[in-house]
């Protein structure tokens, strides 16, 4: 019986060495670092050319996981000023990584942008996302397949009714702002939140509001919920018969120059 290949934990270093620019990761594998084929996710840098990247190895031989993220943190803090490097925040040390509780700085938002900015998926990594992502939670590999539902023949009572329009009524109030991320910013983030509904833009003047066209009438309407008013359906409805849900197409989507037909 072959013995059980221990996980070998490390922190890398992935360098550009034309742009000199570099990112910081940690690694956990069941071979030799020095073996292991890994060049990092670097999700917030997009290199000019990933083939002629180098990986260095910074440290090996942690104990754990958390030895390992906590050493990785430590020189990303070192190095978090430099303009060389790609990596936008520090780790915190007790959640793996995580950036729960923490805020993104706008360096940090700004950068992240920037690293996204522009960025085309090829079809080749389309095609290999799809791929990976076939056949996922459908029939058996579906955790709840051969279970019945849990909720099948329940009804909420009507006190659980009661609190849920409450709770519904009391989401992204002030007092939920401020329960959700203390006074200073929960004013904060509240204020924001109704300078962009004050500026939000509604129906045909919406720049992602679509002409819908009756087929069957010719009438046109500026948006899909003009079409659902006047035809008593569901706002839904039009839009699945435009993106052809149904055998037989009532609605469509139609060139922002046509013209309507009286």
């Amino acid at each position: 019986m072959s013995k059980k290949k221990k996980n070998e934990h490390y922190v890398y270093k992935i360098i550009d060495p034309i742009t000199k620019q570099y990112y910081i990761g940690s690694r956990t594998c069941k071979c030799e670092p020095k073996a292991d084929d890994y060049m990092g996710s670097y999700c917030t840098w997009n290199p000019e050319d990933e083939s002629r990247l180098n990986k260095e190895i910074l440290k090996v031989g942690f104990k754990s996981r958390k030895d390992a993220l906590e050493y990785e943190a430590k020189i990303i803090e070192e190095h978090i000023d430099n303009p060389l490097n790609e990596n936008y925040h520090i780790p915190p040390n007790n959640f793996y990584g995580s950036m729960v509780g923490k805020i993104h700085s706008e360096e940090s938002k700004k950068k992240m942008s920037e690293a996204h900015m522009g960025k085309v998926l090829s079809k080749e990594h389309i095609e290999k996302i799809k791929k990976a992502n076939k056949g996922i939670n459908v029939g058996e590999k579906n955790g709840m397949y051969g279970m019945p539902s849990p909720f099948r023949g329940k009804n909420h009572t009507d006190k659980v009714i009661q609190q849920m329009i409450k709770d519904r009524k009391d989401r992204f109030s002030l007092k939920w702002f401020k329960e959700k991320y203390g006074i200073e910013r929960g004013v904060e983030e509240y204020n924001k939140r109704c300078d962009r509904l004050s500026t939000r833009t509604e129906g045909k003047n919406n720049p992602r509001a679509r002409k819908i066209i009756h087929i069957e009438s010719g009438k046109m309407f500026d948006t899909g919920k003009q079409a659902a008013d006047y035809f008593g359906v569901s706002n839904a409805t039009v839009c699945a018969h435009c993106r052809g849900y149904y055998k037989i197409k009532k609605f469509d989507y139609v060139h922002k120059d046509a013209k309507n037909v009286d």
